[in-house]
């Protein structure tokens, strides 16, 4: 069975004569064999010109002749394609690029390589929206809403291939194209009721790294900790907690860094082997992750590799030294910039440690053992990547590759877009830092939404729901370029508890809640609010929870914003949910139940009739 999640597949309608013109036309732009039909020529130079470019990029196939209606499955491990939203054309002549997660979805199943898949399985995908799309900056586009340049359609550039994923549908044409001329692509054509819809995010997308990650996009994390939790024997107390979690309904616990700090709270580290800490004994520790996995949940370590505290003074009286522990880095190991005699700094300077130089091959061998310890001997299986933007993500990703953890986010905390004190309404720089991030790390690792809780708490405090839909009619945060890059979270333990550095309105929590818990990309709760706010609180929490995954609301989940104005808030997700916030009148009508409510904010099940019985409306 074909599972990997990294794997591009080309479904290609077929017929049983013809494929010699094809084989001879493709022969000539110096592509690998398709398995295509000949057609005659007869939708024109454009798509055949976007035929040859995408024909040079797919590995041979070896599929044989199908029956008109058929499809025929091939993997194509090395394609990136552009992303747009295109007609389905299961009809000979017709080639589909899709990721796995779409058969998936399409089949409710695994899909066998060289399968033969009936195209009337797929009808109910008429259309199909693949690609983590480029920010309208990046594009060359101009961010003012009312422009123009909003609506033209996409450009199919052959440059473009290599830095979106998805996937297009053209007809394939068997005309002879000059290579040389196929630099410049020109635009692929599109009647009217072909062209993209604004409102429905980027559903089904992948990155081909070869690595196998973020699978199904079905994570529901709870961050199991505050910054007061080391006061707390808190590996003890945490593991008697852990059936009442997985019972909410959570995957994947968060704990807090397990490694000996000079801070109790575990982000200075020191000696990275050593479990002994104020959270607990290393055998608290192992106990606690056996009973999370027993409970069929993911135990998530807190990475801080950005800095380190020294042992011993080395040069410039700091602690750059690290004797008499494992991993005994001398200065080498420390950035210039923060006092060693190692490279500069690859990332954004953190002042309260000696930085470690990732660029030294010693410190990331070193490393990269370490985190294989962490999986193989400790029990972790995912990581949670503190303080992302003090090195480059190139390290991320290869730390990632050399340790397999099952799932891995990054804290990219970037500051959001102000003009003066007031949060800018259009936040693409922002969240295109973060899919930057992303992009470098190879696409192994997902990253925190901080541009949706930026204006998910704006939107919640002055009752700016508008802020929710970006100038495209899609969410504005990272979940709305790359949802299944993005874990979504109202609060953490810098953000809320003690510390309370950009708290969510705590009146305004569960609206925070009703709108992450229903959308797409991977939602984090708080410990403080489930466990600390009350049995009302963690009830609603729970009740979302449910209600997503019920539903089957995943990363890639499609998301139609009917409504963001000054009272309310109105989407679709997967034509399965409807959510509102706001006191605004609004109701997504007749064949909706009311699956929860609360203050200013409610969520809708699509109701189910057995087959035959719907009645009329």
């Amino acid at each position: 069975m074909v599972e990997r999640a990294d794997e591009i597949f080309v479904l290609t309608a077929s017929t049983a004569t013809g494929r010699g013109d094809m084989h001879a036309n493709c022969s000539k732009q110096g592509a690998q064999e398709l398995a295509l039909p000949s057609l005659p020529h007869s939708t024109g130079r454009d798509h055949a010109m976007a035929r040859a470019a995408l024909a040079r990029k797919v590995p041979k196939l070896g599929a044989r002749p199908r029956p008109a209606g058929e499809l025929s499955l091939g993997a194509a491990r090395s394609f990136r394609g552009m992303g747009g939203r295109f007609p389905f054309l299961p009809s000979p002549g017709a080639w589909v690029i899709v990721s796995l997660q779409f058969l998936i979805d399409a089949l409710g199943r695994p899909v066998a390589d060289g399968e033969t898949l009936d195209a009337n399985h797929l009808h109910p995908f008429e259309t199909i929206k693949i690609g983590a799309e480029q920010s309208m900056e990046d594009r060359g586009e101009s961010t003012d809403e009312g422009d123009p340049k909003h609506q033209q359609q996409p450009t199919f550039n052959e440059s473009e291939v290599d830095n979106q994923v998805g996937a297009i549908v053209v007809k394939a044409d068997c005309v002879a194209v000059d290579e040389e001329k196929v630099e410049d692509i020109p635009q692929v054509m599109m009647e009217d009721s072909q062209k993209p819809s604004s409102n429905v995010t980027a559903d089904y997308e992948l990155v081909c790294s070869g690595q196998e990650v973020i699978k199904v996009g079905k994570e529901i994390l709870l961050q199991a900790f505050n910054w007061e939790s080391q006061k707390h024997h808190w590996w003890k107390t945490l593991e008697t907690k852990i059936p009442q979690i997985a019972a909410a309904g959570f995957t994947a616990i968060w704990l807090p860094p397990s490694s000996d700090s000079l801070a109790r709270e575990g982000y200075l580290p020191k000696d990275l082997y050593s479990l002994n800490t104020a959270y607990g004994s290393e055998s608290e520790l192992k106990l606690l992750i056996k009973t999370i996995k027993d409970n069929n949940m993911k135990a998530m370590a807190d990475i801080v590799i950005n800095h380190r505290i020294g042992s011993t003074k080395g040069v410039g009286g700091i602690y750059n030294r690290y004797d008499g522990m494992p991993m005994p880095w001398d200065e080498h190991a420390v950035t210039c910039d923060t006092g060693g005699l190692g490279n500069p700094s690859t990332g954004e300077i953190f002042h309260g440690a000696p930085n470690v130089d990732h660029t030294q091959e010693f410190v990331r061998n070193d490393l990269k053992e370490w985190l294989r310890w962490l999986i193989k001997d400790v029990g972790y299986n995912s990581f949670r990547f503190d303080f992302a933007k003090g090195y480059s993500a190139k390290f991320v990703k290869e730390y990632i590759a050399a340790s397999d953890p099952i799932f891995s986010v990054g804290e990219f905390w970037d500051t959001c877009n102000y003009h003066d004190s007031s949060l800018d309404y259009n936040q693409d720089k922002h969240r295109q830092r973060t899919i930057n991030w992303i992009d470098n790390a190879g696409g192994l690792a997902c990253a925190f939404d901080f541009t949706t809780k930026a204006v998910l708490q704006e939107a919640c405090r002055a009752g700016e729901w508008w802020r929710l839909r970006d100038p495209k009619g899609k969410p504005s945060g990272v979940v709305g370029m790359w949802p299944s890059r993005a874990v979504t979270f109202v609060e953490n333990h810098d953000t809320g508890s003690t510390q309370g550095h950009w708290p969510f309105p705590s009146e305004h929590i569960l609206k925070g809640y009703a709108y992450i818990l229903t959308h797409p990309g991977q939602p984090t709760v708080f410990y403080d609010h489930f466990f600390d706010w009350g049995e009302n609180i963690r009830n609603a929490i729970i009740d979302l929870i449910q209600i997503r995954k019920k539903n089957g609301v995943h990363s890639r989940s499609s998301v139609r914003i009917l409504e963001a104005n000054d009272s309310v808030y109105a989407a679709s997700i997967d034509g399965r949910l409807s959510v509102k916030l706001g006191d605004g009148n609004w109701d997504p009508g007749w064949g909706w139940n009311v699956a929860t409510s609360g203050p200013s904010y409610a969520v809708w099940e699509r109701h189910m009739w057995p087959e035959g019985e719907q009645p009329k409306k």
